[in-house]
Parts: C-alpha cells; structure tokens; sequence
C-alpha cells in the first residue's frame, strides 16, 4: 500500500514537472517569436489598424524598448480618441522609464480608478520615498 502510494505521488511530480516544463518552453517560444517579429521589422512601420498599433506599442513595451513605445502611443494620441486605457498605458511607460512624475500626473488625470490605477499609483509613491 506504501509502495502505490509513494508510485503515485512520484507519477505526480513527474507529471508536474513536465506539466512546468513544457508551460516555460510554450512562454519562452512565444518570447523569442515576439523578439523576431520586432528585430526583422517583419511588422508594418505604418500600422493602420488602433488595436494592432496598441498591441505593437505595448509589445515594445514588454520588450524594454521604451522610446519606440512611445512613438506608437504618440500615434495614437493623434489618430485616435484620448481613452484612460491610453493614458494609463503612457502612464505605465513613464513608470518603467523610472519618470515617476510624469507618470503620476497622466493617472490623475483619469477620472474613472481602477485597481490597476490604484497599484500604479501606489508603486509611483513607494518609488518616490
């Protein structure tokens, strides 16, 4: 009885640590696909399309390339509606660029807080201390 028991919690974390290592393996494919798509430029400079610009400026993002994050989002100040997920992706830029200023005067600017703003805003004023 031990013994299937001790089989069964081996088959477990057998099954665990393969269930982990193909999940970091999917994560890790995904990035590197993302990392080539911004590197070969494969993406068109010209993005049309709001929701795909916002996409690719939020890519950029991720991927530690500020400057050309905010080129994406300046464009979508002048092509689109000034909407609080726009500010609140600008404000969330500055905060990565370490522009804690900047940032907290984009969130105030928001009328409507959600928790997302609420813990932007409260990382901004640890940072500051």
């Amino acid at each position: 009885m031990k013994t299937t028991k001790q089989n069964n919690l081996k088959k477990t974390k057998l099954y665990l640590f393969i269930f982990l290592f193909l999940s970091l393996n999917v994560i890790y494919i995904e990035d590197l696909k993302a990392k080539e798509v911004v590197k070969n430029n494969s993406l068109n400079k010209e993005i049309t399309d709001l929701d795909a610009r916002l996409e690719y400026a939020r890519l950029l993002k991720n991927l530690g390339r500020y400057q050309e994050s905010m080129v994406q989002y300046q464009k979508l100040l002048s092509e689109g509606p000034n909407s609080n997920i726009l500010q609140f992706e600008i404000a969330e830029l500055f905060y990565y660029e370490k522009k804690y200023n900047e940032s907290l005067s984009l969130l105030e600017k928001i009328p409507d807080k959600n928790d997302k703003i609420i813990l932007l805003t409260a990382d901004i004023y640890l940072a500051l201390e």
